[in-house]
C-alpha cells in the first residue's frame, strides 16, 4: 500500500516508520509492506495532487 502523510511531524515519521518495519513486517518479507511518503506541508487544494504520489502503478493517476 502507498501512503502519503501530510503535515508530518518528527514523531509521525518515527512511529509510522517503526510500525511499518516492525509491527507489520514478517520475516518472510524482504521489504516493508507499505511505501510511506512524508510531507512537511499541509494537505490543501494546491498540494492534493501530490497525494497521487510517485508510484507508477497508482490507480488514482
Amino acid at each position: 500500500m502507498n501512503l502519503a502523510v501530510f503535515s508530518a511531524k518528527p514523531y509521525d515519521r518515527e512511529y509510522l516508520s517503526l510500525a511499518n518495519t516492525t509491527l507489520t513486517f514478517s520475516p518472510s518479507q524482504q521489504t516493508p509492506p507499505h511505501t510511506i511518503t512524508f510531507h512537511d506541508f499541509t494537505l490543501s487544494a494546491e498540494t492534493a495532487p501530490l497525494a497521487r504520489g510517485p508510484w507508477p502503478s497508482s490507480p488514482w493517476r
